[in-house]
């Protein structure tokens, strides 16, 4: 049988630590926002999500044909399926009979307009805090940079311990810029 036999072999160094942490993180950062993101649908249809096969109980699907003509139909999920081919017309009537006799009485709409209402001014001022914090984190993270530059100007701090903090804040500056633009 064959002994493996490592042999010492010497590469330069192709990137700091701190450089592959860094790309590391954006990468991990690009790759969260990826997963987290909303899909792009090319086309709006009007029951995308909302249907599920009666037959095998997969989603319904939506597909356009000659570029006009919308049609719903089984995905198919779980192998052939029996669910005919519907156009979105019919699928609009069929829900219009099945919701037609709903009745929402007048105050319950509008508690259900307030409460959304409501809903988005508490994100929308959630976001702000959160831009706000942000913002504030960034404005001390350039205060230490300006007054670490000052000691290493005034001879305080070595070169070598200057330059790893200013790149150590200099990513996290990046990131929670990034942060912002998101």
């Amino acid at each position: 049988m064959a002994e493996h036999v490592l042999h010492p072999v010497e590469h330069p160094v192709v990137a700091s630590m701190m450089g592959w942490s860094a790309a590391t993180a954006i990468r991990m950062a690009k790759r969260y926002v990826e997963r987290n993101k909303p899909k792009r649908r090319k086309h709006a249809f009007a029951f995308a999500g909302l249907l599920r096969c009666a037959h095998d109980g997969c989603t319904v699907t939506a597909e356009l044909q000659k570029s006009k003509y919308v049609y719903y139909r089984c995905s198919h999920g779980r192998g052939k399926c029996p669910l005919p081919y519907m156009r979105e017309q019919e699928v609009s009537d069929r829900m219009g009979e099945v919701l037609k006799d709903i009745y929402v009485p007048e105050t319950i709409a509008q508690t259900i307009v307030d409460s959304l209402h409501s809903d988005s001014a508490r994100a929308e001022a959630e976001r702000q805090k959160r831009i706000a914090a942000t913002q504030h984190r960034i404005a001390a993270l350039r205060g230490r940079m300006d007054q670490m530059y000052e000691d290493k100007l005034d001879g305080k701090i070595d070169d070598e311990f200057w330059t790893r903090k200013m790149n150590e804040w200099r990513e996290q500056e990046r990131r929670l810029e990034s942060e912002l633009s998101s």
